[in-house]
């Protein structure tokens, strides 16, 4: 199916206001793993040094990120839904304004856990290397935990930035995505889905995908992964990260 500038600059508009709802939970997220990174490392002093960079990475526990998961998905999805379904339908649809925040809910029951996993892996990675680059060549010099913390606290001042705006990115059109997915598929309509490009830096492999159209319960298959939609939860980093794709989605027999 052939996307008009018109649905383009329409799925621009969504996906930045997806953005600028996201944006909103980045204090409380660095303002949360900060705290957490200053109580693990005040734990430093309960192991020996050449075990901490291996022992303190587990103690992170980012309990916070399913509450957090939980309200910025909702933050950004309802609006999108509420959104999707009006054009789907060609009306105001508030009727079904139930449906899909049931949908929407029990997706984020289903799934934040396994974006937490994933986050959270990421955050124990880099703070075991912010503790081995913090060590590093100190063997026989004195080095204190206060030494640790004031290295490693530095070290999350200069990446923070990056960390927390590359999970707001990824999160905030991830929500985008799965709103407006759950939403028409708790209507019971079936409906054609046609894969489209923002055009900005954009992967090869998506831009091939460009004007694709299938079946509401088919897959698009980009650079061999199988996706429901661009962002699918079952994508690799490679297919998801700062992908700005979007989907058209038509009721079958609409003209």
């Amino acid at each position: 199916m052939k996307i008009t500038p018109q649905q383009r600059s329409n799925e621009k508009r969504k996906r930045l206001q997806a953005l600028r709802i996201g944006k909103t939970y980045s204090k409380r997220l660095d303002s949360a793993r900060l705290n957490e990174l200053e109580r693990v490392l005040r734990l430093a002093d309960k192991y020996p040094i050449d075990e901490w960079s291996e022992a303190l990475p587990k103690l992170i526990n980012e309990k916070y990120m399913k509450r957090w998961y939980r309200d910025l998905y909702i933050g950004v999805g309802l609006p999108a839904a509420r959104e999707e379904v009006n054009e789907f339908m060609g009306q105001k649809a508030d009727q079904y304004k139930d449906m899909w925040e049931e949908a929407l809910e029990e997706w984020i029951r289903s799934n934040t856990g396994k974006k937490i996993k994933i986050v959270t892996g990421t955050f124990k990675d880099w703070f075991r290397g912010a503790v081995k680059e913090a060590i590093r060549d100190k063997e026989g010099i004195e080095f204190s935990v206060q030494n640790l913390f004031e290295n490693v606290m530095n070290h999350y001042v200069e990446v923070k930035e990056w960390q927390i705006r590359r999970i707001i990115q990824t999160e905030s059109l991830a929500a985008l995505s799965v709103a407006q997915a759950e939403s028409i598929d708790a209507l019971k309509i079936r409906y054609t889905k046609t894969w489209g490009i923002s055009g900005h830096n954009t992967r090869p492999a998506h831009i091939v995908m460009d004007g694709v159209t299938i079946n509401d319960d088919e897959y698009f298959v980009v650079d061999g992964e199988h996706l429901l939609y661009p962002r699918d939860i079952g994508g690799s980093a490679s297919n998801v990260i700062n992908c700005a794709c979007f989907v058209i989605r038509r009721p079958i027999g609409r003209i």
